[in-house]
């Protein structure tokens, strides 16, 4: 996820992970300015979890990064920042190399346990000052060593879910019956919108819950018999996905052909042409 002269923008509850080259990064800016990434999980495997050049004035809050490199990077030109409530996981947790703004009880654990600040004057490393109780995590091994200091305070709280909120949709059961009755008086009088509406709003649940982990009011769904070639091409979908996490472009070209095939499924209404493309879906998944 890379951002460049980017301005204002919001990042949040995400979870990015990324293999491969040590120069990539789950999140990266680079000529931005005022952007917000907050309550997101990164992961990255090779390279940087967070990543900023030629950035300032940003917002970086409540997000557990795990990294091989470096959890968080503040590179060149890359002033004055709020850095807070971050849980950071890597062999050096934070680097910075430019003048960050005093952190004043922030609250960032330093699991990987270590922090350098490169190339600043003493004037700069004054105006990057972090100052930490000493408890749970929040004082790293720190170079220079009189980086970050220690002082009474009450520590920042962070606030809402980290990664991705939308399992909590339909947290309410109710309000996903009430939206599943909505939805079945479509059926007849407009199967089209019915059948998108069905088929997204079980794509949405697959993507947390097994089948039989479903909310009870969702059994209505399956004794439809029309639904019945959805909710195997749901599970091939799913299949698939998990089998092609990592792929090359060939095998990106291959998944775009699959999600093509499955849009027009969604759209045509011809159960001659569904069934070829279920048959089609089918031979993927073999080779899959």
């Amino acid at each position: 996820m890379t951002g460049g002269s980017i301005y204002g923008h919001i990042i949040s509850n995400n979870e990015v992970q990324v293999d491969g080259l040590s120069e990539l990064s789950a999140v990266r800016l680079n000529g931005a300015v005022n952007e917000r990434i907050n309550n997101n999980i990164l992961q990255a495997n090779q390279g940087n979890g967070f990543t900023t050049l030629n950035s300032g004035t940003n917002q970086l809050s409540c997000n557990e990064i795990t990294a091989t490199n470096r959890a968080a990077e503040y590179s060149s030109n890359s002033d004055i920042q709020i850095f807070r409530g971050n849980i950071l996981d890597s062999d050096l947790d934070l680097y910075i190399n430019s003048k960050f703004g005093i952190q004043r009880h922030q609250a960032n654990q330093f699991l990987g346990g270590n922090a350098l600040a490169e190339n600043l004057t003493f004037d700069e490393l004054e105006e990057s000052r972090f100052f930490v109780q000493d408890e749970d995590d929040f004082l790293p091994t720190a170079n220079p060593e009189d980086w970050f200091r220690v002082e009474d305070g009450n520590s920042h709280t962070c606030l809402g879910i980290v990664g991705n909120d939308l399992q909590n949709l339909f947290n309410n059961q109710s309000d996903l019956c009430n939206y599943i009755s909505a939805t079945l008086s479509l059926a007849g009088n407009n199967d089209r919108i019915f059948y998108i509406r069905i088929f997204h709003l079980l794509r949405h649940l697959r993507k947390h819950y097994t089948l039989s982990e479903m909310p009870s009011c969702l059994q209505v769904l399956f004794d439809r018999p029309k639904l019945c070639g959805m909710v195997d091409l749901l599970e091939a979908l799913v299949s698939i996905e998990e089998s092609l996490q990592f792929l090359t472009q060939e095998e990106e070209d291959k998944k775009l052909i699959i999600r093509q095939a499955i849009n027009n499924y969604i759209s045509n209404r011809s159960t001659s042409n569904r069934n070829q493309i279920t048959n089609h879906l089918d031979q993927w998944v073999v080779i899959a």
